[in-house]
């Protein structure tokens, strides 16, 4: 069976438009699904995600699943992104590790434990 091929990228500099036309070229050389970074480079893990650029590149790319990441801090966060974005799915990294209990949608009903969402959409 052929192997699973991805690319993960960021907004570019050059803006959403500039994006959409590398995320093509990726999925042209073959690539089966692409991770975008809501942020720009210079950006890092600072500041709130573009969201609605990772709208933008979800709409351009039909055929083509996009998953997103960026700021994602919660189980809820992670709900409002697809819900407003329809990515496929979403990456999580440094909310998860700050208190992976907040994905958990078992755990917070039970507990009553509930994180501030910091999704800004």
């Amino acid at each position: 069976s052929k192997p699973t091929l991805s690319a993960k990228i960021r907004v570019l500099d050059g803006g959403v438009d500039d994006t959409i036309v590398f995320a093509k070229k990726l999925q042209s050389a073959g690539i089966d699904f692409l991770s975008v970074h809501c942020r720009r480079r210079q950006e890092k893990h600072n500041g709130k995600p573009d969201w609605e650029a990772g709208k933008e590149i979800v709409a351009a790319l039909p055929d083509l699943p996009v998953v997103l990441n960026g700021g994602i801090s919660c189980h809820d966060d992670v709900t409002l992104v697809m819900e407003r974005t329809k990515c496929h799915a979403v990456m999580v990294a440094t909310g998860y590790l700050s208190n992976h209990q907040t994905f958990n949608s078992t755990i917070q009903s039970e507990t009553g434990i509930k994180a501030k969402s910091a999704v800004e959409i």
